[in-house]
């Protein structure tokens, strides 16, 4: 998968997951909140899994979420100086 597309996805399931959240807050006492904050949970969980361990360097495969805060920022693989948007 494109890092771009990692990006995205990740983003995506952030802002659903928290959006869920959200909804799951202000819902009134009759409708079950469980039932919403359960997804928002697996959501933001979700997201937060493709943060960590879905930004790999396509040259060398390092994870680069397990190790760098500003994944979605770089442009350059720090172990191999691969540049991330190149191979695309």
């Amino acid at each position: 998968m494109k890092l771009n597309h990692v990006k995205w996805l990740a983003i995506l399931l952030l802002g659903a997951g928290l959006l869920a959240a959200a909804i799951a807050y202000f819902i009134t006492a009759e409708t079950p909140k469980l039932a919403v904050a359960v997804p928002a949970g697996v959501l933001l969980i979700g997201g937060l899994s493709v943060l960590i361990f879905g930004f790999r360097c396509p040259a060398c495969g390092s994870r680069l979420g397990l190790r760098y805060k500003n994944v979605l920022t770089m442009t350059h693989c720090p172990d191999c100086g691969t540049d991330l948007y190149e191979q695309e």
